[in-house]
């Protein structure tokens, strides 16, 4: 969780909003909502070096205690697994002093559920953070989908689509 940001009072009065700010505000203001960050890339040839413990794609060495994420649509029930995007070892990465908000030890596995693009709002997401060592775990394919998700999902979104389209037009006659 990141902390709290104390901000100076006439940055909240709406009076203050539309005024230039002189450089030192800029500064301060920068440097309030800053946090360090690391670019992870996928390199694209074999030969080069890799993280170990690090991937993307494929399957992930999620330990077997630990619950596979699933997906709530619209719906206080789990419908579907959530697809694995990544695994990165902390252990191998170059963090900075700087970094104190983020673990130096375990994994984090990414998790997000690519249904959502279908009707074109932000997805669910979810990190878990393992402190341990997972390099023994065996991989973990991904939990099958239950049966007819597929046309459930459709028949939900074509409907919710429709109703927004009607909502939009007014009453048909």
């Amino acid at each position: 969780m990141f902390p709290l940001i104390e901000y100076p009072a006439k940055w909240a009065d709406p009076s203050e909003h539309h005024r230039a700010l002189d450089p030192g505000e800029l500064e301060q203001m920068l440097a309030k909502a800053t946090y360090p960050a690391l670019l992870v890339v996928k390199e694209p040839f074999a030969e080069m070096p890799a993280r170990t413990g690090c991937w993307l794609g494929g399957a992930p060495t999620l330990p077997p205690e630990i619950a596979w994420p699933w997906v709530a649509r619209h719906t206080d029930e789990a419908t579907h697994p959530m697809h694995f995007l990544a695994q990165i070892n902390l252990a191998s990465l170059p963090f900075g002093e700087d970094f104190e908000l983020m673990p130096r030890t375990g994994t984090l596995f990414f998790f997000a559920d690519y249904a959502d693009h279908l009707e074109g709002v932000p997805g669910t997401a979810s990190v878990i953070w393992v402190d341990g060592d997972v390099s023994a775990c065996p991989e973990r394919a991904m939990p099958d989908f239950p049966e007819g998700w597929k046309e459930r999902t459709l028949l939900d979104v074509c409907f919710r689509r429709a109703k927004g389209l009607s909502q939009m037009a007014g009453p048909f006659p």
